[in-house]
């Protein structure tokens, strides 16, 4: 028996690379990632709308049943080191799998995860320079 990963949708509902999804667009998205790369889709959860608010997302990497987070972007990932460092900390302790539908990149651990953040700033700083 073939048994599907279990897929949880997460949901942006700020800005985010100076860009706003409605909604609908991003769990649109989110269901036809998990339908193409045959994961069980779970309904999204969306991030409160709170400057600096992680609540849901570190509520989703701390779910036992959950394998893989699914989101639209990245960039949707906590953006200062204090809450960078808190989400590192409870993955460290709940392995998961990331994908990032626009990057179309996934990350299968930390270690990956760091790196690819590692480079979202550095790009981010150099956006700042030119």
């Amino acid at each position: 028996m073939n048994f599907k990963k279990n897929a949880q949708g997460y949901i942006f509902l700020k800005h985010f690379n100076n860009i706003y999804l409605p909604t609908y667009v991003q769990n649109l998205l989110i269901k036809n990632t998990c339908e193409q790369k045959n994961l069980l889709f779970n309904l999204s959860v969306n991030e409160q709308n709170i400057k600096n608010c992680w609540m849901e997302l570190f509520s989703i990497i701390k779910k036992k049943d959950i394998e893989i987070i699914v989101m639209a972007s990245m960039h949707m990932l906590p953006n200062n080191k204090k809450d960078f460092k808190k989400f590192c900390d409870i993955l460290q302790k709940n392995k998961k799998e990331f994908i990032f539908i626009f990057e179309n990149i996934s990350c299968q651990n930390l270690k990956e995860l760091k790196n690819l953040k590692n480079k979202l700033n550095f790009a981010r700083k150099l956006d700042e320079i030119l």
